[in-house]
């Protein structure tokens, strides 16, 4: 057998079909909340003034997270409610990325493993992770809580950068009105 290979699991049907509808759940689940991260992002990236103001925004999910850290309104989220929430993000991101990205080596009732490949400037190799079913759904319930928490996030980021925005008009016609001190 070439090295590469994995072995095919033994298919039951069934059974395979039970585990692929968590992962399938898993899958579209990080969908939203992805995108409302994003949001996060692109909202607080807009309202920083052009001297904080990185070039580009964050791209990978480590960098975006810190950057939201780093730059949240106190009033919008709590700060060690939000280190919970970014753990929560983490944990459940990894199981997602294994689930993903890996190569299904086999699965029982209780227990599925999956090969990743983690490449290394030198090479690679396969990692495998072996997951059981408890913290599968337990992870797919978690997008559940993380959709609607960043939602929540990203909807107050949409508020504050909205009321921002407005005061800043009103700034400027009061400024450009012919009644205005001069």
């Amino acid at each position: 057998m070439d090295m590469n290979m994995q072995p095919t699991p033994t298919t039951d049907h069934q059974l395979l079909s039970s585990w692929l509808t968590v992962i399938g759940m898993l899958t579209m689940d990080w969908s939203p909340v992805e995108r409302h991260i994003d949001q996060c992002v692109h909202f607080l990236h807009g309202k920083l003034t052009l001297s904080k103001k990185q070039k580009k925004k964050p791209t990978r999910l480590g960098s975006k997270l810190e950057f939201i850290k780093c730059n949240m309104p106190p009033e919008i989220f709590d700060q060690n409610g939000f280190e919970c929430l970014v753990n929560m993000t983490k944990d459940t991101v990894q199981i997602r990325d294994v689930c993903v990205h890996g190569v299904l080596n086999s699965y029982d009732h209780s227990k599925i493993e999956i090969g990743k490949i983690d490449g290394t400037k030198d090479g690679h190799h396969i990692e495998n992770f072996t997951i059981d079913r408890d913290r599968l759904k337990n992870s797919a319930k978690a997008l559940s809580v993380l959709q609607e928490q960043w939602g929540s996030i990203a909807s107050a980021l949409y508020e504050h950068t909205k009321m921002a925005n407005q005061a800043v008009e009103r700034d400027c016609a009061k400024a450009r009105s012919p009644l205005a001190p001069r």
